[in-house]
């Protein structure tokens, strides 16, 4: 309903083996990317505003706000009148944990995109 009502969006999972990513995506695995980061907060239970005259800024959800933001801006950042395409990736081997924040398609390139909330991480994934 949520998707349906406009406040919400669905990253799908893809293989990425190729173009296009949508043709080997996966419908039953997917991600909710809410359409306002100021909603996500809301359902967090956070008030930034408390956090932001801090000189530490270390919440444990930093990074799935950091991930939103960077969803948003990426679908901001495509083709007005088309339906944004935006996909996810992890690796579907039993016992792995690697994944891709976002997988999107630049022409006939396939670009991975990790985000990171802070400045530790080694991205493993990416490679």
């Amino acid at each position: 309903m949520l998707v349906l009502a406009g406040i919400a969006y669905k990253v799908y999972h893809t293989s990425a083996s190729g173009i296009p990513l949508g043709a080997k995506l996966n419908t039953k695995k997917f991600k909710v990317l809410l359409l306002d980061i100021g909603v996500q907060q809301q359902i967090l239970g956070l008030t930034i505003s408390e956090h932001m005259v801090k000189e530490t800024f270390d919440l444990i959800n930093k990074g799935s706000i950091a991930e939103c933001f960077v969803g948003l801006e990426l679908m901001k950042h495509q083709k007005p009148n088309l339906q944004p395409q935006l996909f996810y990736w992890h690796r579907e081997a039993a016992g792995s944990n690697a994944e891709l924040d976002y997988v999107m398609q630049n022409n006939k390139r396939i670009l991975p995109i990790e985000v990171k909330a802070g400045i530790k991480g080694q991205m493993q994934s990416m490679h």
